[in-house]
């Protein structure tokens, strides 16, 4: 199995180094066809989001094309990530809920595990009916 780093993601999702692309592209095929087994980290996933939504790099993918490119990734044959089904929740609640990813992963932890609530003076999370935010 091999950790999939931001930029092999980011290279394969918008092109700004062709050749580059290519061959994370070509990787993407073969974890596809489970020629190669990848994984990657929520850390990896959250900086994706951050560097991707960006205008100051210049790529500005909007919310929701940033949940489908992920979830396409996340979703091939031979991705294994043990917070998979919490991850792509969290992309739809930052997409739908136009909510930071953190917040948005966050609340998904929240909601996965039961949790009473989350401590937070962001205010994001009331957008979430499911999510009760309390402050300190």
């Amino acid at each position: 199995m091999y950790y999939l780093d931001t930029n092999i993601f980011v290279r394969a999702l918008t092109g700004d180094d062709e050749k580059k692309m290519k061959h994370c592209q070509d990787l993407f095929q073969k974890i596809a066809q489970k020629k190669v087994i990848a994984t990657t980290s929520e850390t990896v996933i959250a900086e994706v989001v951050y560097v991707l939504s960006s205008k100051v790099l210049n790529y500005g993918f909007s919310r929701k094309e940033i949940r489908d490119q992920l979830e396409t990734l996340l979703m091939l044959n031979g991705f294994r990530f043990s917070q998979k089904e919490m991850v792509i929740q969290a992309l739809y609640l930052y997409a739908e809920k136009n909510i930071d990813f953190s917040d948005a992963l966050l609340a998904q932890y929240a909601i996965n595990s039961e949790a009473n609530g989350v401590y937070s003076y962001n205010t994001d999370f009331d957008k979430i009916p499911s999510v009760k935010r309390k402050v300190p």
